[in-house]
């Protein structure tokens, strides 16, 4: 498929929540831009040490000392992001099939697909 989803960390969230990376990879053909919104340097060194693991992991960093409130962070990530597509996840998905599929045959029938209950 292609596309390339980023998934925003939280200063606290790294330790925890990106062993689901590896639910996510699994079960796509995606790749993942893991970005530390605030973090602290351990966190970001994790972050970019992990993103060397896989060929589809990539590590960015948000310029910020602080968190940047959530619509800051998609704006800035939607700045930097050239591709057809602009994708993003929470950092709490747990992959346990194909997500993919399902959203993909309707890329070209809409401006935004989103997901969730």
């Amino acid at each position: 498929m292609g596309f390339e989803f980023n998934i925003i960390f939280t200063p606290g969230t790294v330790k925890y929540l990106s062993l689901f990376l590896w639910s996510l990879l699994k079960w796509s053909d995606c790749s993942f831009r893991l970005v530390s919104n605030g973090c602290l340097p351990p966190e970001r060194r994790y972050l970019k040490k992990l993103s060397r693991q896989n060929p589809r992991l990539e590590f960015w960093a948000i310029p910020t000392q602080n968190s940047k409130p959530h619509g800051l962070a998609l704006n800035y990530l939607h700045a930097m992001t050239h591709s057809k597509h602009f994708c993003f996840m929470d950092s709490d998905i747990f992959a346990t099939g194909d997500f993919i599929g399902p959203l993909a045959r309707h890329q070209d029938q809409y401006a935004g697909i989103f997901s969730g209950a």
